[in-house]
């Protein structure tokens, strides 16, 4: 008996999985900072590119679902895709059910480039630790 490898193309194709942060390369590095009592804060660094906002969008949709306040730390981004303005909007209201809110920290260049990321309802703050600079509009 002779045995002859197969030929035939394989019917499925293997893709790294997402969570092997190693073997994809992006321009945006997300961390979570879950510390016990605290807000919960999301830090980004990089660039947010239209096929990030997904990643972010599921990372802060299940950071909303913890029912604490969320710090976005955006100081160390340098550029976003329109689609992170509905992100942050969708979070804001995912975290009125808790009666809790979303604060933004933005980067310099964020800052500078004068675009409309922040929604009325979510916070911008200095840092991660400092108060609050521009008020939340009243949303009733």
């Amino acid at each position: 008996m002779i045995v002859v490898p197969s030929i035939s193309s394989p019917l499925v194709e293997v893709i790294p999985s997402l969570i092997d942060s190693q073997s994809l390369v992006t321009e945006m590095t997300l961390s979570v900072d879950e510390s016990a009592g605290a807000d919960i804060v999301v830090r980004v660094i990089g660039t947010i590119g239209d096929s990030d906002v997904p990643v972010l969008a599921e990372t802060l949709g299940e950071a909303a679902e913890r029912g604490r306040a969320l710090i976005l730390d955006l100081s160390s981004v340098a550029g976003v895709a329109a689609g992170v303005h509905s992100v942050l909007d969708a979070t804001a209201i995912r975290l009125g059910r808790w009666n809790q809110q979303l604060a933004v920290v933005l980067s310099p260049a964020l800052q500078q480039s004068g675009i409309d990321l922040v929604p009325e309802r979510v916070e911008v703050r200095r840092s991660t630790t400092e108060s609050v600079i521009a008020p939340t509009a009243d949303t009733r």
